[in-house]
């Protein structure tokens, strides 16, 4: 089970194939991405994105 604790939101996983969907999202302002990402999530996922509203820098940590 994948936990998102910072800079996303978690749509859907498959936690058999370990793979889950996921949109960034700022932490300064609320922007929620129009993109959808798919990542693999087996103990961590750490990436970092800027936002496009207010252009602050913002890290994606999902722990699985």
């Amino acid at each position: 089970m994948a936990i998102a604790v910072s800079g996303c939101i978690i749509l859907n996983e498959d936690s058999a194939r370990g793979r889950m969907t996921y949109q960034r999202k700022c932490e300064y302002c609320g922007n929620l991405s129009e993109k959808v990402t798919t990542g693999l999530v087996k103990n961590q996922l750490t990436t970092h994105f800027k936002c496009p509203k207010c252009h602050q820098n913002n890290t994606v940590h999902i722990k699985g």
